[in-house]
């Protein structure tokens, strides 16, 4: 099992230990070179295991602006080497989301990525903007690394499902009220 906390750190344990619980459960700090800085600004959004890699998706805060990124390492119980997958353009005060699904994408593989940032009855038009990744669930391939919108004018996505074709986001509305979306 692991455990990765909101600072990047990562944690594990074995699931027998969990399963037998007259085990102590002495939990393993897996080293890595993911920093993530301690403020409220940057934080692990997101993770996904996938072909024995795991993918962190993560707010960094650069010149008073929150950008999202998505970071990969082989799997490791002792060391994990990250190296940067993706790295938004956008910049935001409020990002959210960062779920990550695999995805086949006109015949690419890759993963679906939700970006979301829009404050409480303070909507922009970057959900609309094509220049934007914020307000957006965006393909990201596998092979090249290259970026397309795979869908646009989302306030705050945040969960994400997919199976096969069919792909399912909720957001929150703008004045509550969430929404269930069949993308």
């Amino acid at each position: 099992l692991l455990m990765i906390n909101n600072n990047g750190e990562i944690l594990s344990v074995e699931l027998d230990k969990i399963i037998n619980l007259k085990k102590n459960l002495n939990f393993k700090k897996i080293s890595s070179n993911l920093k993530i800085e301690g403020n409220k600004n940057s934080k692990i959004m997101g993770t996904l295991i996938h072909e024995q890699k795991i993918y962190l998706s993560y707010l960094s805060y650069e010149n008073n602006c929150q950008i999202y990124n998505i970071s990969v390492a082989k799997l490791n119980f002792k060391t994990l080497v990250f190296e940067n997958f993706f790295k938004s353009d956008s910049c935001g005060e409020n990002l959210n989301a960062g779920r990550m699904k695999i995805f086949n994408f006109n015949g690419s593989k890759g993963l679906l990525a939700t970006i979301g940032g829009e404050k409480l009855n303070a909507p922009t038009n970057n959900p609309q903007d094509q220049n934007s990744d914020i307000g957006k669930i965006i393909f990201i391939n596998f092979f090249d690394k290259e970026k397309k919108i795979f869908t646009s004018g989302h306030r705050n996505p945040q969960g994400l499902y997919v199976e096969n074709q069919l792909v399912i986001a909720t957001e929150h509305g703008p004045q509550g009220g969430d929404e269930i979306n069949k993308i």
